[in-house]
Formats: C-alpha cells, structure tokens, sequence
C-alpha cells in the first residue's frame, strides 16, 4: 500500500515570535495563585501557552472548583471565521478546554531522577525504556483518557461555549515513528467517530506535533509553532533544546515555578552526558 501523501491536507502556523508573545500575555492576565491551579506534571501549563499563542488571547478562567480546565473568551475576529473553525472553535463565544495527559511511566522515571539528584546520588544506573510505536496506535490507546475528558465536558455544558479536548502525549512514552519522519502527521491520523458533541480535540506530541481535529469539518489539521517571520525581532533562540522547551522554561522562570517539568529534557548518543537545561546538574539521557 502507498504511503499517504500530505498534499491537500491543512495546516495552520505561527511564528516564533507569537509562541514567545504568549508566555508575555499568560503572565500578564493571570494571578500568581492561577498559575499554581496548572498542573506542570500533566502538562496543563503547555496547552494553556499553546492555546493562547492560537487564539490570540490568554484563558479567562483557570479552574479550580471543579470547572473546565481551561476557559477562553473568543476573539471578535474567531468565531464564523474559516481559522476559528478549522480549530474547532464553531461560532461561540466561549471555548471550554479538558486537558488530559496520557498515562505512562516517564514522569514517575524523572520524578525519581530528581529525587536522587537531590539527595546528591547517582541517578544513570536505572535506564529508561520505551517502545517506537505509531500515531494511530496512540490514539487508540487514548480512547479511554478522550471519553474520560469528553464525559467531564458533557457535565459541564453551556449554549455559548464549545467543547474542545487537549490531549497530551510524551514523547518517551510514545516515541512514534511518523514524529521521527516529518513535521507534517495531520494526512496520517484516522479519523475520529465517535466524539459527538465535542468540537474539537488537540493533540500534542510533546514537545514538537501538534494537531487539532475538527468535528465539523472532520480533519486533522497541523498547528505548526515554529514559523518565523524574519521582518520581526526573533527571541535568542538555544538549539539545544526544542523551541516548545525553551518557551516552556521562560514561562516558568517568570512564574516563579520552584519544580521540575518533565516535559524539559535532552537527548544524546549512549555514553556521553546530557547536560540538563533546567539546572546546571548533569543527568542522565533517556533513550
């Protein structure tokens, strides 16, 4: 069978400068006791600068009394527009988000890694192993965390807001093969039947894909984050590290986040050292 050609299919991109801007405008908006409702660990704190960075604006509410978990206030310029629309985002005035991070054993290997670098151990005896799957595979894996964020939306329904899910997929948990091979996945994804009433549902293949389905249209589109606009002033840029993780790190530098994310990490050849760029400790690389 031939491979799936990504002509015809869509894509939607911001630049460098615009994922950056929205770190500025979350910082701005928010209180210091909202930032401490994201949940670093599962990821909620990249969906809100990822979502913000594409809508233009930061969320209105960040929940913490059993709400949505993220609540947006629609540009003028979104709803009825084909932009608002390709994102799911339908003609309301409100969007609900449901963020949900996919289950696995990465977060608890790192949690551990920390753990021995603070009591001054060695923490590269313990390797970390994980098996390169695909997208689709994925997906159907995640069906039960989809129906779980769907659910939770469904009790929480409102005439003028759509329903959207963030779904948040690690990278060592589910290295996949089509991430390795382009930027452009949304032509490779299956599409979804069995989401009614959701608007739309986003996936990021942290720290580098992120796709968003539309139930209207019923397509995957690529949100490509890393345009850049050469006309503007583009933010140094560490090479290092992927552009997601440098922006990751700025936001919770300027949030005061004492903690470790998971989602910051390095990967080198087997035998050399990695150096972390969330301190100056070395760890080990997880391969």
């Amino acid at each position: 069978m031939s491979e799936k050609s990504p002509i015809g299919s869509y894509v939607i991109a911001i630049t460098h400068q615009e994922l950056f801007g929205s770190v500025t405008k979350l910082v701005g908006a928010l209180q210091p006791d909202q930032f401490s409702r994201l949940k670093v660990s599962s990821g909620e704190h990249l969906a809100a600068i990822l979502i913000t960075a594409f809508l233009g604006t930061p969320p209105k509410s960040i929940d913490s009394t059993g709400e949505t978990d993220l609540l947006f206030k629609i540009p003028q310029s979104l709803p009825g527009h084909p932009l608002g629309r390709r994102l799911g985002l339908g003609n309301k005035r409100f969007a609900d988000f449901e963020v949900k991070s996919l289950p696995g054993e990465f977060r608890k290997y790192d949690a551990l890694i920390d753990q021995a670098l603070k009591t001054g151990m060695s923490a590269d005896q313990t390797p970390f192993k994980a098996t390169v799957t695909s997208i689709n595979a994925v997906l159907r894996e995640a069906r039960p965390t989809v129906l779980r964020a769907k659910r939770q939306l469904d009790m929480k329904k409102r005439p003028e807001h759509s329903r959207n899910i963030f779904l948040i997929v690690h990278f060592f948990d589910y290295p996949t093969v089509e991430c390795y091979k382009s930027q452009l996945i949304a032509h490779l994804l299956d599409p979804i039947d069995d989401l009614g009433g959701i608007d739309s549902m986003w996936v990021l293949w942290a720290p580098t894909h992120l796709v968003v389905w539309s139930s209207e249209h019923r397509q995957w589109t690529n949100l490509i984050f890393s345009a850049i606009d050469p006309s503007s002033t583009i933010p140094d840029r560490d090479e290092s590290i992927e552009l997601l993780q440098q922006v990751e790190l700025e936001f919770l530098k300027k949030t005061n986040y004492s903690g470790q994310s998971p989602y910051v990490f390095s990967l080198t050849a087997a035998g050399d050292e990695a150096s972390d760029p969330r301190s100056d400790t070395n760890r080990p690389a997880s391969t």
